[in-house]
């Protein structure tokens, strides 16, 4: 992961973030995969968002003290707590999948993974794009693609909850694999939905900075 400098300003902390939640959704994918060590990483990344140094205490820090600021106050802190957001949605799939082993039944998965690392991708994109006036326009369809990605997914999640719910059932332990599988795609797909509201948040300041 990138460092942040060590006078970062507002866009440097905003873009930190978003990497933050692309690398999560990079390691998310690692996990289903079952790299070792995977987890603990998971572990580290979620204390660190806990203590006084994470990304999001240093930008609501900083917008205490600063009278001044490249964009609105309001939309600066909506953007450093949906950031979090989108982290913190990956962790808790994460979790779900460690703590569930569904891969047998999660063959869906992998497809639902690919559109949150490429939402991820997105949000990084677009937050970078909003600290240069000349590409604002840019951000606003970094933001449609983002939104797009998520029309994916919920096209995405039903086929995988009707596949899912179309195989046969013989013995209460396929219930609950069924019940746990069914919490780990919506999991994925309420990780992707963090995105989007991101996107609405990028979209909203390019229309009062146009």
């Amino acid at each position: 992961m990138k460092l942040i400098p060590q006078n970062p300003t507002f866009f440097d902390l905003l873009e930190a973030s978003a990497r933050r939640a692309l690398d999560a959704a990079r390691l998310l994918e690692r996990l289903v995969k079952e790299e070792p060590g995977v987890w603990d990483k998971f572990v580290e990344m979620r204390a660190q968002g806990r203590t006084d140094e994470g990304i999001t205490h240093q930008l609501i820090d900083k917008l205490n003290k600063t009278f001044v600021t490249p964009l609105d106050r309001e939309d600066i802190h909506d953007l450093a707590f949906k950031l979090d957001a989108v982290t913190g949605a990956i962790v808790v799939a994460a979790d779900r999948v460690s703590v569930y082993h569904t891969g047998r039944r999660e063959t869906q998965a992998p497809a639902l993974l690919a559109l949150l690392v490429a939402a991820c991708e997105e949000v990084c994109t677009g937050v970078g794009r909003m600290r240069k006036p000349k590409e604002l326009k840019e951000a606003l369809e970094t933001a449609r693609k983002i939104h797009r990605l998520g029309n994916d997914a919920d096209l995405r999640l039903h086929a995988a909850l009707e596949a899912l719910f179309a195989e046969p059932v013989l013995t209460p332990a396929d219930v609950l694999e069924t019940i746990k599988t069914k919490e780990v795609y919506e999991t994925l797909k309420k990780a992707i939905d963090r995105c989007e509201e991101v996107a609405d948040l990028i979209h909203g300041v390019v229309v009062k900075n146009a």
